[in-house]
């Protein structure tokens, strides 16, 4: 899913220096969002980062500036940036269902891409209660199933082998008897210490 659009919202605030000021920043927060949509669709990720985070400066706890700078982090591979990011947006979103879900379907994104495959499972089915039609966020679910069974079926594997190594531990071939490698040696000795016999010379004819 591309970059959420910042959508104005209006409420009252009784004392009049703080409406100007949370105007004001509500503003520039907005046009920030803006600005990083605009490079986030050119493909400026890193452009539309900063615009992001500048969002999230202004508009403190803000889920949509997390939201929306979490996915210009996870575009340039900055995969536990994002999570964090997206995790952010989840903890911070309203009561809204499809925006929930869409920033637990990216935080599945990213858990994946940091093979913490029962995260992604975890968040994969958090956002399909939300959403249970969504045919993406199905398809990534059986992914990160299918990863974190081939996970767990390895380590089963490695456990084994360990467990057999301890079990049956490959041991090192008997000492030969003090007595027998004596004798080797000593015969060894005898043959190097005996003369080598002469080359036989061609015999003096009478």
């Amino acid at each position: 899913a591309g970059p959420w659009v910042a959508k104005r919202q209006t409420g009252l605030v009784l004392i009049l220096t703080l409406t100007v000021f949370a105007s004001v920043s509500a503003q520039s927060s907005h046009q920030q969002l803006r600005s990083g949509d605009e490079q986030y669709d050119l493909e400026h990720y890193k452009e539309a980062e900063q615009h992001y985070r500048e969002a999230a400066e202004l508009k403190y706890g803000d889920p949509l500036a997390q939201y929306n700078l979490g996915n210009a982090l996870y575009q340039q591979g900055r995969w536990e940036d994002a999570a964090t990011r997206f995790e952010q947006a989840v903890s911070a979103a309203p009561d809204d269902a499809s925006f929930k879900a869409d920033a637990l379907h990216n935080l599945g994104n990213a858990q994946l891409q940091l093979h913490k495959y029962k995260d992604a499972v975890k968040s994969y089915e958090n956002s399909l209660r939300l959403r249970p039609g969504d045919a993406d966020t199905k398809r990534n679910l059986q992914m990160a199933k299918k990863k974190l069974k081939e996970e767990q079926q390895q380590q089963q594997k490695e456990q084994n082998k360990q467990d057999q190594q301890q079990q049956n531990p490959n041991q090192p071939p008997p000492p030969r008897d003090k007595q027998e490698q004596q004798q080797q040696k000593d015969q060894q000795q005898k043959e190097q210490n005996q003369p080598q016999q002469p080359n036989q010379g061609q015999q003096q004819q009478e």
